[in-house]
């Protein structure tokens, strides 16, 4: 999604991506989120207990600096993920965090103390995850539709790989739909491939993890 800024720096979309131990768990992962339609919150590493779900406005053309990122105690990314109008998120309830010291968490008003992210640069050993560009909306989950939405994947095989699975959802339903209602036209209300899905490497970033 482009920017209404000339920058390349800043873009008018959020990603989510799947955080996992491999490239395969990771997949797996993606594909629930894509067949539920639904990102799930999280209260890991988020003060207070909130549950939320992140993401980050890093454009994506500068995505090898966060997916190739170390993260200490943290599972890393992986290049699977969920692209979001910024605006969409904001009329949901979605902001950008706060990045601040540990101790200004209090001085936040209790209904936005779910956004407070700890920054301390001048700790040894420092504590910044500033690069990340966090936003987060506070939710037990978050769902969407195609219209809402485009889908992220790292190289073009997966596109395949996504449209199989659907493909495979779609044949399901229908049979269901068939042994219940004993309907032979249930494979006419087969539904289309519905997602716009935009692959890295097309945008020069990086792919699959090896």
């Amino acid at each position: 999604m482009a920017s209404y800024f000339d920058r390349p720096d800043i873009t008018d979309a959020v990603v989510h991506f799947v955080k996992s131990t491999s490239t395969g768990e990771a997949f797996r992962t993606f594909l629930t989120i894509v067949s539920e339609r639904r990102l799930r919150g999280g209260d890991g590493y988020i003060r207070g207990g909130y549950k939320c779900v992140c993401f980050s406005e890093a454009p994506l053309m500068f995505l090898k600096d966060i997916l190739g990122r170390p993260r200490p105690g943290r599972l890393p990314y992986y290049p699977f993920g969920v692209l979001v109008p910024k605006a969409w998120l904001y009329e949901h309830g979605g902001r950008p965090v706060v990045y601040q010291h540990e101790a200004e968490y209090e001085l936040l008003d209790t209904q936005q103390q779910w956004r407070h992210v700890r920054y301390e640069p001048c700790t040894t050993p420092p504590v910044d995850f500033s690069w990340e560009r966090e936003w987060r909306i506070r939710t037990d989950e978050l769902r969407f539709t195609p219209e809402d939405v485009k889908l992220v994947v790292p190289e073009w095989v997966y596109v395949d790989d996504v449209l199989q699975s659907h493909e495979a959802e779609q044949n399901v339903l229908a049979e269901y739909y068939q042994a219940c209602y004993g309907d032979m036209g249930a494979y006419a209300l087969r539904e289309e491939f519905p997602w716009e899905t935009v692959v890295l490497t097309d945008l020069g970033a990086p792919g699959s993890p090896s």
